[in-house]
C-alpha cells in the first residue's frame, strides 16, 4: 500500500507562495485547494487512497469499500491513474453547489473505443466531467451538456467556471475551457445536482474499466476571468510535458 506525504517543490524558482513549500506559479494565486500528483511520495505502482490538500484541509480519499490509485508517471512526470470502475477520491467541501468558483483539472480521460459511449472523470459544482462518445471533453448535468471541439484525443486542461446560479444556461452562468478553446452555451439549460458534488475524481461507468489519468487539480472560490484563464492553461502547459 503506498503512502502520501508532501515532498519537496520540484522547481524552487516558479512558485505560489499560499502553499508551505510551494509548486510552479499558476498566475492567480487565490485558490482555496490543490492537489498536485508531483508531489505524493511513493513508488510507481503503489496504489495511493488519499491525495493532499496542498492549500486548504479537503484531502481527497478513497470512500470505504473503494479503490484507490495507481501511482504512475508520464514523460518522467507523476500523475495519478484510475483502474477500476470502483476507483475514486473524493474531498469533503470543495467545489459546492450554489456557490460561485472555478475548478482546472490536468486530465487524460479514457476514450476507450468509439462505440463505447461517454466516459466520465469527475465531479463538481453539481456536474460532471466527460469525454463524450464523439469523443470531444466537456460537461453534462441534468437537462444539458456542451462538449468542447479540438479536444479529441489525448491530455486536456479543463477549467469549468459557475457562477452558482441554477439553472447554468450559458454566458454569465458557466464557462468551459479545454485547451484554450471556450464554450459558454449549454445545449440546454444545466441544473446542478446535489448528486455531483463536491469535488470527486470517479466514474459511473460500468463497462469497460477505466483508466483516466489526473496530474492536477485546483479550485477557485470564485469565477476566473477570461485573462486568469489564459494564465492558469498557459502555466499547466509549460510545467507538465504532456500537456
Amino acid at each position: 500500500m503506498g503512502i502520501m506525504l508532501l515532498g519537496k517543490a520540484s522547481n524552487p524558482n516558479l512558485s505560489d507562495p499560499r502553499e508551505p513549500d510551494p509548486l510552479y506559479s499558476l498566475g492567480p494565486k487565490d485558490y482555496s485547494h490543490r492537489w498536485a500528483a508531483e508531489r505524493v511520495v511513493g513508488n510507481v505502482g503503489d496504489t495511493i487512497t488519499r491525495w493532499p490538500d496542498l492549500v486548504g484541509s479537503d484531502d481527497l480519499r478513497t470512500p470505504s469499500g473503494g479503490t484507490g490509485f495507481i501511482l504512475g508517471t508520464n514523460t518522467s512526470q507523476r500523475v495519478l491513474r484510475m483502474t477500476s470502475v470502483s476507483s475514486s477520491m473524493v474531498s469533503t467541501t470543495s467545489a459546492p453547489l450554489g456557490k460561485p468558483g472555478t475548478i482546472a483539472v490536468a486530465v487524460l480521460i479514457d476514450a476507450a473505443s468509439s462505440g463505447s459511449g461517454n466516459r466520465y472523470a469527475g465531479r463538481a459544482f453539481g456536474i460532471r466531467f466527460y469525454r463524450a462518445g464523439n469523443k470531444l471533453v466537456g460537461v453534462t448535468g441534468s437537462g444539458g451538456f456542451i462538449t468542447v471541439a479540438g479536444t479529441a484525443s489525448g491530455w486536456a486542461v479543463m477549467i469549468v467556471a459557475v457562477s452558482g446560479a441554477s439553472p447554468l444556461t450559458g454566458a454569465g452562468d458557466l464557462v468551459v475551457n479545454a485547451n484554450g478553446t471556450e464554450v459558454i452555451t449549454p445545449s440546454a439549460p444545466i441544473t446542478p445536482s446535489s448528486s455531483f458534488t463536491p469535488f470527486g475524481l470517479d466514474s459511473i461507468q460500468t463497462s469497460p474499466a477505466v483508466e483516466n489519468q489526473y496530474a492536477e487539480a485546483v479550485v477557485w472560490d470564485r469565477m476566473l476571468t477570461a485573462s486568469e484563464r489564459g494564465q492558469v492553461l498557459g502555466a499547466m502547459q509549460e510545467h507538465y510535458a504532456f500537456l
